[in-house]
């Protein structure tokens, strides 16, 4: 409901009928309404203050509040908590990216009231992320605030630091020691920043190694995450990855991974580990396994005889796209697969059968099943694997042409990118009945 209040009078009536509550009705202000919240800012009345403090964050547009941000900065000052508390949320919703603005929020992470602090603290990625390359000039205060007590504080300003990448390497020596001596919340949180502060310090690599082994799962999942977003340069945690894989949570272990995937780890050192993986008790970790050792390439060989016994194993059923395709990385190597790939063709399922296919063509061009594997995934029920595989055999070119007939039904298909993608591929292909198609095609679409 929009209220169109003209006077102040009426307004501060209508913010005293809302005293006690602890946040206004779901109510949206008109623009008209701004002048009087404004005045209300002033009121004798806490209740009034407090709720008008509240209510310019419903004002729409959210632009049409502007003028209220000096009434709101100097309310800031406010005798009480919960009219700061009220001004600290209308600030951030109406101009988080200002100087002045960002510089008083960051400002209250001071203020006497702890809660008016924590709700400091919950906005400030909101004022990271609208200040840009800028809110390095609220590091200081984010870093002061980082040794809070309350793990609510800690752990909202950790996660600002992150929203500031990079920029925020001065706090990694106190972040470091977060992950060691916080709260669960806040060794989470400060796990996580610090992947996205990355490796700019030589204390970072070394600190997430250290947290894979806390007793916290939520935090060795995030240590393990941002060991994987740094890539080759947190090449030093191999050795502790390796271990983690053993750790009694999945959801860690399949972070694990994903690190080891990411990192370039030799292949020796790491192959083993990730083969034992294609056993886990979790159908993710196995999927996410045989992944990464296709990631590995021709390399990874040794691991063959394991992603075909893999592919025999009903259980694995959700894994079979990400073992053929790792099979189809390896190439001709993987050639003792191709019985077991043609067998799981059966499953039926699209993308299990897409990518059989092109595995297939990986691994033998000549294989007589590979093709009629990708015209039976073109004809898919799902859109998107139609247009998957009609972008595939472009990529395929002239070697394709057998799928020639279905790529110019494809043509007709009811979803225009799937349209787009078969005359991609018709075109690449390049043989007569492919560019006849396509020519009638673009005709009738002018």
């Amino acid at each position: 409901m929009i209220r169109q209040l003209g006077t102040g009078v009426l307004l501060a009536a209508t913010l005293a009928s809302w005293a006690g509550a602890e946040r206004p009705p779901a109510k949206t202000w008109s623009p008209l309404a701004v002048p009087g919240l404004i005045e209300a800012l002033q009121d004798q009345d806490e209740n009034v203050r407090a709720q008008a403090a509240y209510g310019l964050r419903y004002v729409r547009p959210i632009e049409a509040a502007q003028p209220a941000v000096p009434a709101l900065l100097q309310a800031l000052k406010d005798t009480s908590a919960r009219v700061r508390y009220g001004v600290i949320e209308s600030l951030a919703a109406i101009d988080p990216g200002d100087r002045e603005v960002a510089s008083s929020l960051a400002e209250a992470l001071k203020d006497p009231n702890p809660e008016v602090q924590v709700r400091a603290a919950s906005v400030m990625t909101r004022v990271v992320g609208a200040r840009g390359a800028d809110a390095r000039e609220l590091l200081p205060d984010l870093m002061v605030a980082l040794k809070s007590q309350d793990s609510r504080i800690s752990s909202g300003v950790a996660e600002a630091l992150g929203r500031m990448g990079p920029e925020a390497r001065d706090a990694v020596i106190s972040l470091t020691q977060a992950l060691i001596d916080g709260s669960d919340a806040v060794r989470r949180q400060a796990a996580e920043t610090l992947g996205s502060i990355g490796p700019v310090d030589p204390a970072v690599v070394p600190a997430l190694i250290q947290a894979l082994s806390d007793k916290n799962e939520a935090v060795r999942s995030k240590s393990a995450t941002s060991l994987g977003k740094m890539g080759p340069e947190a090449k030093a945690a191999v050795p502790a990855l390796t271990k983690a894989l053993a750790d009694t949570n999945a959801r860690v272990r399949l972070n694990v991974v994903y690190a080891l995937t990411n990192v370039g780890a030799d292949t020796k050192e790491v192959m083993p580990a990730l083969i034992k993986a294609l056993h886990d008790s979790d159908k993710l970790v196995r999927a996410f396994a045989a992944t990464a050792l296709g990631k590995m390439g021709p390399s990874a060989k040794p691991a063959i005889p394991s992603l075909i016994d893999f592919l025999n194993d009903p259980n694995n059923v959700d894994g079979y796209a990400a073992a053929a395709s790792a099979l189809g990385n390896m190439g001709p190597s993987a050639k003792s697969a191709v019985p077991t790939l043609v067998k799981t063709i059966r499953v039926g399922r699209p993308d299990i059968v897409f990518s059989v296919g092109i595995a297939l063509l990986k691994i033998d061009p000549n294989n007589r099943y590979a093709m009629p594997s990708l015209i039976l995934s073109l004809k898919s029920e799902n859109a998107a694997m139609r247009r998957r595989t009609a972008l595939a055999l472009a990529d395929i070119g002239p070697e394709g042409s057998a799928a020639v007939p279905a790529l110019i039904q494809a043509l007709k298909d009811d979803d225009p990118s799937v349209c787009s993608a078969a005359a991609s591929a018709l075109e690449r292909i390049g043989t007569r009945p492919a560019l006849s198609a396509l020519k009638k095609y673009r005709r009738e679409q002018k």
